[in-house]
Formats: structure tokens, sequence, C-alpha cells
């Protein structure tokens, strides 16, 4: 007799369809947190070059989209520095090519959005859903030589005036990059 499959029998089927060398890769990730996402939602990619230090911020991410394509969620992201774009659907993969897994949940719940604008007209915000982000080790231990990815207020949240600090580190680094510096 048929069943329905658990979460757990559903996420090890999608890893199941990855390659080899991507499924031992993606073993060695061990914290999953689930993001709600929306078009325009930031997340700060990072590494903490030392225990206690500020962080260095990598890049940003956009999601830049929320879509149902032929009945499956697609959540695309792009990353701000280098304009690589990740199609993200419920196959765990490479967020953008970065040390970190991102996959649509199997069991997820889109919802329609609306948005006030300044005259208070009510207008679409387009669709939000969940993305799952898989890291070697959980961003709350902050340890070294890992890269991280958090959500913008979630990065805020977690190291305050310091990331006010990575950002303007950041800043300087782009400009001279760019030989303005």
């Amino acid at each position: 007799m048929a069943r329905f499959m658990t979460r757990e029998e559903i996420q090890e089927h999608l890893v199941d369809q990855l390659s080899w060398d991507e499924q031992e890769l993606y073993q060695q990730f061990i914290d999953l947190s689930l993001n709600r996402v929306f078009i325009g939602k930031i997340f700060v990619i990072y590494t903490l070059p030392m225990a206690g230090s500020v962080p260095d911020v990598i890049s940003n991410l956009r999601v830049t989209a929320v879509n149902i394509v032929e009945g499956d969620i697609v959540v695309s992201v792009l990353d701000l520095k280098t304009g690589a774009t990740s199609k993200i659907s419920y196959l765990p993969e490479l967020l953008c090519g970065y040390d970190i897994f991102a996959s649509v949940p199997s069991e997820c719940m889109v919802m329609k959005v609306f948005k006030k604008n300044g005259r208070g007209d009510v207008i679409d915000g387009g669709l939000t859903a969940g993305l799952l982000i898989r890291h070697r080790m959980k961003p709350e231990f902050k340890r070294t030589g890992f890269v991280y990815c958090l959500g913008l207020s979630d990065f805020k949240r977690m190291f305050g005036d310091d990331a006010r600090r990575a950002f303007e580190k950041l800043e300087m680094m782009v400009r001279l990059e760019e030989g303005e510096g």
C-alpha cells in the first residue's frame, strides 16, 4: 500500500539526486536554518578572521524573485558583488558558488503579500516562501574559518556595532579595488 513520505524521507530522496561528490560535501554541512524570503530580502555572506573580531563581509545576496514554475517554488538570488545568480528550488545546491547549501523546503507555504505605498494605496508585494540555508557550523558559535549566510536583520542583531564596522570595512575594500583609495 502506498503512503506519503515523511519530511526526512523526502529530504533524503532529494539529496540522493545529487552527484556522489555533492552528496559527500552536503553531509559535511551540519547547521540547518529556515528563512522566510521575499523579493528584495538581503543576505550577508561573511567569515570571521579570528575569534571576537569584526566579521569580513564577502558579499551581499538579494532575492530577486519568488516564483512558482511548473508547480515548483523557485527562489532567484543575485550576488551583488559578482553578479552570479542562483535559481534555488527543492534540490540542495551551493548558494551562488559559496560554501553554503540552499534549497526550498519540500513542505513550504507560499503566501501572496501586499504592501502600502506612501499614499496608502495597496500594491502587489509578490510572493513569500521558505529557504533552507545549510552551514558547516552554526553562525551563533562564531567559529573562524567558516563561511556564513544570515539575513541582514539577523546579521545586525548578532553583531551589533560590529555589523556597521564590517560594512564600512567592505566599502573601504571596494574603493581600494576600484582605485579610489
